[in-house]
């Protein structure tokens, strides 16, 4: 029964992140850019991005967003950390004592 909830909440948290995804990657192709709410990114270019904690490639005028690994914690002696900074380094990180 437990790992049933823990699949479950990791099924919603995946739902949330990937709706927050969807929500912040709106894109325009304009004469060879990506232009997206961090700024404008070039036709074949890649920037790490900090909102989403994303590394984001503007590709043939689509922006692929390449996201943090999904960090859960099922030990009492660890902890989910967030990180500072543009990606990877504002990933979480699980932490244990």
């Amino acid at each position: 029964m437990p790992a049933f909830t823990v699949l479950v909440v990791a099924l919603i948290v995946s739902t949330m992140v990937y709706c927050r995804v969807l929500e912040s990657a709106t894109i325009y192709l304009n004469r060879g850019h990506c232009r997206h709410r961090n700024g404008t990114i070039k036709n074949g270019e890649t920037r790490n991005i900090k909102r989403p904690c994303a590394r984001a490639t503007c590709s043939g005028g689509n922006l692929v967003f390449q996201m943090c690994n999904l960090v859960t914690n099922t030990d009492d002696k660890c902890q989910v950390v967030k990180g500072k900074g543009r990606y990877p380094e504002c990933c979480p990180r699980l932490y244990c004592s």
